[in-house]
């Protein structure tokens, strides 16, 4: 099959086989997800070398994170290793490396992703979720960027991020502007928050589905954040900016493990939050009127 690239939130991941096999395994809901919604300048370019017969140099130590399942990550000198490995298979199902500084990603391929092991192995393609989400994330630390949990709504041109732990309503809300011409979903569960070279905060959807199942490459300047209440009435409360960090850190993706990219990303979002107007949306499940209180939110911060 034809190799294909993957861009996402501007990282454009440059997918190539490190060796000689056949890489099999269209990426399911990343048709949208092949091009940079940014511009030369502010794409990041991130060579991914895929293999079958090397091997991973993994560290001979106690991991720095462990999911208790299938997952363990190492910390190193300025490299991160991942190894995968379910159980349901006797081996790992694949490894990997991430560079964020370079940055570069090898991903190293299991016996269970090699379908025919012959002079020209098929390989299932191992570059998906989570590898990518990975990558992004730590990569994202060093170029000003961030990902978090959230809903990302374009409407009239302005961009309102919904930020939120599964269960909060963002895929709920979301649904209001699904088949709607004079607005935009951009992803109703994970956005990336990035900082371009001219000093502007874009939002941008992600492949990385919610319930609602919406999401586009597009971008947009990030201009309200909200965090949804739930409550049988409408009321839309700005929130002091001292107040706001503890709210936003339950839905930011950040390697806790990882006390450089910890730093880096925790600067970058006390600088979102001093820029971008704050406010609490208390509302119920069905809105009959979302466009008047989206107009409110605009009007709020005029």
């Amino acid at each position: 099959m034809q190799l294909q690239h993957v861009c996402i939130g501007g990282l454009f991941f440059r997918i190539s086989q490190a060796e000689r096999f056949l890489l099999e395994g269209v990426l399911p809901d990343y048709d949208k997800f092949h091009h940079s919604c940014f511009s030369k300048c502010n794409t990041i370019d991130v060579p991914v070398n895929i293999f079958v017969n090397k091997k991973n140099s993994t560290p001979y130590k106690k991991p720095d994170f462990t999911d208790g399942q299938t997952r363990k990550i190492w910390v190193g000198n300025n490299e991160i290793f991942v190894r995968e490995s379910p159980r349901a298979f006797d081996n790992h199902l694949w490894e990997c490396r991430i560079m964020p500084q370079k940055p570069l990603v090898e991903v190293y391929c299991g016996k269970p992703l090699i379908k025919k092991n012959t002079r020209n192995p098929i390989v299932s393609n191992p570059f998906g979720y989570p590898i990518d989400y990975l990558a992004a994330m730590h990569i994202l630390s060093f170029y000003e960027g961030i990902i978090v949990h959230a809903a990302g709504i374009v409407w009239q041109d302005y961009g309102f991020l919904f930020p939120g732990r599964s269960g909060t309503g963002k895929s709920t809300f979301s649904k209001h502007f699904r088949d709607r011409n004079d607005s935009l979903c951009l992803s109703d569960d994970r956005i990336i928050i990035r900082k371009t070279k001219q000093h502007k905060f874009f939002m941008v959807g992600t492949p990385w589905l919610g319930e609602a199942g919406l999401c586009f490459n597009e971008k947009v300047c990030l201009n309200f954040l909200v965090f949804i209440r739930k409550s049988s009435r409408i009321k839309i409360v700005p929130v002091q900016k001292e107040n706001v960090l503890d709210r936003f850190l339950p839905a930011l993706s950040i390697p806790w493990y990882d006390s450089s990219a910890t730093t880096k990303m925790l600067k970058f979002c006390a600088t979102i939050l001093m820029a971008i107007p704050v406010f609490e949306l208390y509302c119920p499940k069905k809105i009959t009127n979302i466009d008047e209180i989206m107009k409110e939110i605009i009007s709020y911060a005029s």
